[in-house]
């Protein structure tokens, strides 16, 4: 990770990973606006070798605990500033895009070769059934508990999700399909 100036892309002003691996994130620090606020923007974020650098089960505690921190951070805060709020949900949806980062990597892994498309076919049902009821929940959650209501109610699956995973979840990195997810034909 290193943040470059839009004057000289290829000057770093500070490396934060050593970069031993395929991955590569760059965060642009823009000109001031209008306002004299830094425009801060992700550019060339390349995730690939992180999964298999971390593993599977970490990659997935991780996103979900820390993107229900900044969630529930701003369920339980009130008269944040706007800057404050930007930078709360930024980071919620960061952690939380390395979990669509990953997921149907990890979903293949889970399932036998002859169930895999089936497998992978119900997660992705459960995640349309969640994206239909997401915005129906909030517009149930908003008129009485406020947008803190709405904030609890994604930190609080975002919590609920770390802690199902960090119960269940199992370690496929560096494992082989085999043995995994064993062929169901015999």
């Amino acid at each position: 990770m290193s943040f470059v100036t839009p004057d000289d892309r290829s000057r770093p002003i500070q490396a934060l990973i050593d970069s031993n691996y395929d991955g590569k994130i760059d965060i642009i620090v823009e000109d001031r606006d209008r306002d004299g606020r830094w425009d801060i923007s992700f550019h060339d974020t390349d995730f690939d070798g992180t999964i298999d650098l971390v593993g599977r089960r970490p990659l997935f505690i991780a996103g979900q605990f820390l993107s229900a921190i900044p969630l529930l951070i701003l369920a339980f805060s009130h008269d944040l500033a706007v800057g404050t709020v930007q930078v709360l949900m930024t980071a919620g949806f960061f952690f939380i895009t390395w979990l669509a980062i990953s997921l149907s990597t990890y979903t293949a892994e889970l399932y036998p070769t002859e169930m895999r498309a089936l497998g992978t076919g119900v997660g992705n049902a459960w995640l349309r059934a969640a994206s239909v009821l997401g915005p129906y929940m909030v517009g149930v959650i908003l008129p009485n508990g406020g947008i803190n209501g709405v904030f609890l109610m994604f930190g609080g699956f975002a919590l609920i999700g770390g802690l199902v995973t960090l119960a269940f979840a199992v370690e496929t990195r560096g494992r082989v399909l085999e043995e995994l997810s064993p062929s169901t034909s015999k």
